[in-house]
């Protein structure tokens, strides 16, 4: 074979798995943003309906807890309770905030927002998470709402 057409082979072979590679990379990213979203809309959800500190304690990253004692966690809650009970939620968007190219490196970092109806009125639940041990944990929350801006 000719060398022309030895070297055109191997680029081909290398476009190809890279190509391929950058589709696992993309429904990986896919994935990782729709489990995070599930993960954000349930977590987000019990402690609406609940305000219960040890869920939100069990739920949340040892980056979060290193941040807040239980006392400020108990606070926290008691501040967004004064939304009122959770009537409804509605869409959600997200984004990883570190995707990662190749495995290891940063912790995975995804962040949501999510549209609410509470009985004192409207509200966005935020949630950023963090992949702790292969496990979504919450980094931040908080509930952006006219009735707390008061």
């Amino acid at each position: 074979m000719q060398p022309l057409k030895i070297i055109a082979s191997v680029l081909a072979l290398l476009i190809a798995l890279a190509g391929i590679y950058l589709g696992f990379v993309a429904l990986r990213q896919n994935a990782q943003l729709a489990s995070g979203e599930q993960f954000s809309r349930s977590v987000a959800e019990m402690i609406v309906t609940t305000w219960n500190p040890e869920y939100f304690i069990a739920n949340s990253s040892r980056q979060l807890l290193a941040n807040l004692d239980a006392r400020g966690i108990q606070l926290k809650l008691n501040g967004a309770r004064r939304v009122g009970e959770l009537q409804s939620m509605g869409e959600a968007r997200g984004e990883l905030i570190n995707p990662s190219w190749l495995p290891g490196g940063d912790s995975l970092v995804a962040r949501y927002y999510i549209t609410a109806e509470f009985s004192g009125g409207p509200g966005e639940i935020y949630t950023e998470l963090v992949d702790e041990d292969g496990a979504w944990k919450l980094l931040n929350f908080y509930i952006q709402s006219p009735q707390l801006v008061e």
